[in-house]
């Protein structure tokens, strides 16, 4: 019998134990050569954490294989054209509304051990770090097990051989996008995680209270940097067309020619990946007397949709004849929670009116927090900003230096602003 290990849903939100330990863990042994992923859905987020772990099989000589959904419009066009740098070979699943492509399982085969990780895990930031997901470990040994495993082994052999699941390709990958299959994630209004969200009873009170979760580790700069540019000959050259809407009870993949006469749309310019990774940024902040916190041009650069930059408002000039600003309008809805060096918390300020300007002479992003929660912010303190939900744009988390959550963060901030003196302010997105 294959040796079970259970991958407990509190341990995953805890920090403790997590389908990206496991997973890093067997692609980094040494003792697989082969990995067969399936995910309902992938996001950036996702794909980018298991990159580089992917990435160094591939150069050990291995072999790695992705199928991924695309019912529901739950994989975004980012994640795909990254998946497709990483792996050897990546494959679409579509049932054409005839029920929806769901499992989520990795197979990984070696000389002589194997192993079926199966659970309720996507290919997203939460379901390999941050949501309460569960899961088991089989670990086979080879070749006395060999029976056993090939019969796991069945599920990919299956999956790629069905009529609803086709191997995808830079022009098929466009072409997904343009039909609608797929989601954007640095467009406006994308789909966004609904982390922090609580539900409230009469009177607005919190029946469930917001758990503070522990943070997910840091994407990983070079895989950003490398994530930028598309695949070798994409964008293709020629028009594509979104194809003629799928006939009830059938299953093919919109993968449809031009039709001569008929207008076509143009071929999507490459969002960029770097931005469509993010789930939060963490920052190292330098507070003012005035209440100002400057935060990062730079992140900002690399992920305009999480700031909703550019912003379409103007400042009021104090003065006639004052120059405005870009300011985001409206101002964002965050809730802001300041915790000591010792993780207790100090204040909380909820719907909080954030304003967020652009100071166009020195390039600087500036929000203002009132003196309740600035005086509580010690220089180098690290903000936690991911998005909100439920008419909450942002939920905004400062950490005092000293406390472990500090140290943890401290640790994903994987990259430095641009001046800053001799202790430059560092940041990253997680």
């Amino acid at each position: 019998m294959p040796k079970a290990k259970i991958l407990d849903p509190c341990m995953q939100y805890g920090g403790k134990d997590r389908y990206l330990t496991a997973l890093r863990g067997s692609l980094n042994s040494g003792d697989f050569t082969t990995m067969r992923l399936a995910a309902a859905y992938a996001k950036t987020s996702g794909v980018a954490r298991i990159f580089d772990d992917v990435s160094a099989l591939r150069k050990r000589g291995g072999n790695a294989g992705l199928i991924v959904g695309i019912d529901q419009k739950g994989t975004s066009y980012q994640a795909l054209s990254l998946a497709m740098q990483a792996f050897n070979e990546v494959h679409v699943s579509h049932t054409g509304g005839g029920g929806t492509f769901h499992p989520k399982f990795c197979l990984l085969a070696g000389p002589v051990k194997a192993q079926l990780i199966v659970g309720s895990h996507n290919l997203t930031c939460g379901g390999l770090e941050t949501n309460l997901e569960a899961g088991v470990v089989l670990t086979y040994e080879l070749p006395l097990e060999n029976v056993e495993f090939q019969e796991a082994d069945a599920m990919w052999t299956n999956l790629l051989a069905a009529s609803f699941t086709k191997q995808l390709s830079p022009a098929s990958l466009n072409t997904l996008l343009l039909a609608g299959s797929l989601f954007d994630e640095s467009a406006k209004g994308a789909k966004r995680s609904n982390v922090g969200s609580s539900a409230q009873g009469a009177g607005g009170a919190l029946i469930f209270p917001r758990v503070k979760l522990t943070p997910p580790s840091a994407i990983p700069k070079g895989v950003l940097a490398a994530a930028a540019p598309l695949p070798p000959g994409y964008p293709p050259a020629g028009p594509f067309m979104p194809p003629a809407p799928v006939v009830p009870g059938a299953v093919p993949l919109p993968l449809g020619p031009v039709v001569p006469g008929v207008p076509v749309a143009p071929p999507l310019a490459a969002p960029t990946v770097a931005g469509a990774a993010a789930l939060a940024l963490v920052i190292q902040l330098r507070p003012h007397d005035n209440g100002e916190i400057f935060l990062s041009m730079s992140a900002v650069k690399q992920n305009p949709a999480f700031f909703d930059f550019p912003f379409t408002g103007n400042t009021t000039p104090k003065k006639l004849g004052g120059v405005a600003y870009p300011q985001r309008v409206p101002d964002p809805v965050v809730d802001v929670t300041v915790y000591s060096s010792t993780g207790a918390k100090l204040v909380t300020q909820l719907a909080y009116a954030l304003n967020t300007v652009y100071y166009k002479p020195k390039s600087e992003l500036r929000v203002t927090m009132t003196s309740a929660i600035r005086d509580h912010i010690s220089n180098l303190s690290i903000l936690h900003m991911q998005i909100g939900s439920g008419g909450v744009d942002y939920i905004m988390d400062v950490y005092n230096p000293g406390s472990a959550d500090y140290a943890m963060l401290l640790a994903s901030c994987n990259q430095t602003m641009p001046g800053g003196g001799s202790a430059p302010r560092l940041f990253g997105w997680v």
